[in-house]
């Protein structure tokens, strides 16, 4: 299963039970807090458009990997024309959402870790690069929605 549905989703997310911490106290059901609701739904359309003959051609592509088609947020560009698929996915969902799909973090995310590990193995030595794609082949596979984390410097903090 490569493309998983809206449904499969969210019952992805009973069972896993992520522990989300917002504003310094644990959310104990992301399904139900109204904050964290929305993102869960902006990842839903996520999952829905893949599966939407009208919009396959920008939110999948064909991965190598697997040799499936997957949802476009769990695939590394490998050359222009799917740089530019990227962006157009993330036009389309944020014009089409008016907020955040919330995949794009964890999308980039993939792209760093690529490119990284590869850079690592060919300096050190090292084997990376292999276990990314191990765990890129269980994304892609499982459909997996990644998230990531980012914070402004943005004056005091304290």
């Amino acid at each position: 299963m490569a493309l998983m549905t809206p449904e499969q989703f969210e019952e992805s997310l009973k069972i896993l039970k992520p522990r989300v911490f917002m504003n310094g106290k644990q959310v104990k059901n992301i399904l139900e807090n109204r904050n964290t609701r929305t993102v869960v739904e902006a990842n839903k359309a996520s999952y829905e458009w893949a599966l939407d003959p009208r919009y396959k051609h920008i939110m999948t592509c064909y991965s190598p990997l697997i040799n499936e088609v997957v949802n476009r947020y769990t695939y590394v560009s490998a050359g222009i024309e799917d740089l530019v698929k990227k962006a157009e996915a993330g036009t389309f969902t944020s014009e089409n959402l008016g907020t955040c799909i919330y995949r794009c973090v964890g999308y980039d995310a993939l792209h760093s870790l690529a490119s990284t590990t590869w850079e690592m193995d060919r300096e050190l030595g090292s084997q990376y690069h292999p276990r990314f794609l191990e765990y890129l082949k269980m994304v892609q596979r499982k459909d997996l929605s990644l998230a990531g984390a980012l914070t402004e410097p943005r004056g005091r903090r304290s």
